[in-house]
C-alpha cells in the first residue's frame, strides 16, 4: 500500500499547531503517482477513495474498489495515538506505528510573508512548500495548499526522487468536502484482526 504518511514531510506553515478542535469533514480523495526515469514516464496509477475527518482530529481514509467498496484503509487515532493499516476484505489491520502525541489541528500560515493561494474544487487556499528531511538534510520537493477554512490540506503535489535513478511525481486532492462527523463506527477496529 502507498502510504502517504509513511514520507518524513514538512509543510513549511512557521507554527507548530493549535489545541482547537478540528473541523469534521467527509470527502473524496484521489492519489495520482506517475514513475520517471530519464524524464520519461514508466508508469502511472491512480487510487479514489472516502477520506473522513472526526471533531476529534482521528483521520481514516478508505481506498475504493471499481463498485465503490473498501478495500484498504489508513486510520489515524488521535485517540489510542496509533497509526493502522487496514485490509477490509481479510478483516486484518496491522499497527503501523504508535504516536508519540495527539495530532493537531493545522495553524493558518503565520511566516510574516504573503503566500501564493489557489483554488481547488471550489475551495481557496494558502500554497506552501513542502519539505523532505532526509537525516540532516532538506530540499523542497513540491507543495501543499491548505484550506484555513478546514485546516486541511486539500492538495498535495510533491516529486520525490528514489535511489534506483528514478523519482515519483504524487499528487493528492480532496474534494467534495461536506462539513460533518464522519459515522463513529467508521473508525473503531472491532470485528478486525490487529497486528502489531
Amino acid at each position: 500500500m502507498n502510504n502517504l504518511l509513511g514520507l518524513v514531510l514538512t509543510v513549511a506553515i512557521g507554527a507548530s499547531g493549535s489545541s482547537a478542535p478540528f473541523t469534521p469533514i467527509s470527502a473524496k480523495i484521489k492519489v495520482i503517482r506517475v514513475v520517471f526515469r530519464d524524464g520519461a514516464e514508466v508508469s502511472r496509477s491512480e487510487k479514489v477513495g472516502s477520506f473522513f475527518r472526526a471533531k476529534n482530529g482521528s483521520v481514516l481514509t478508505q481506498w475504493l474498489d471499481a463498485e465503490g467498496r473498501p478495500t484498504e484503509g489508513e486510520l489515524v487515532d488521535n485517540l489510542s495515538l496509533a497509526q493502522y493499516n487496514i485490509q477490509y476484505a481479510s478483516k486484518r489491520v496491522l499497527k503501523v506505528r504508535a504516536l508519540k502525541k495527539a495530532v493537531l489541528p493545522a495553524p493558518p500560515p503565520q511566516n510574516g510573508k504573503s503566500l501564493p493561494t489557489d483554488v481547488v474544487d471550489g475551495v481557496p487556499c494558502t500554497v506552501m512548500p513542502v519539505t523532505l528531511l532526509e537525516g540532516l538534510t532538506s530540499q523542497d520537493i513540491g507543495t501543499a495548499c491548505l484550506a484555513a477554512e478546514y485546516g486541511l490540506t486539500v492538495k498535495l503535489d510533491y516529486k520525490k526522487p528514489q535511489g534506483d535513478g528514478t523519482s515519483v511525481h504524487t499528487t493528492r486532492l480532496i474534494y467534495n468536502i461536506s462539513v460533518e462527523e464522519p459515522p463513529p463506527e467508521l473508525f473503531t477496529l472491532s470485528g478486525f484482526t490487529v497486528r502489531e
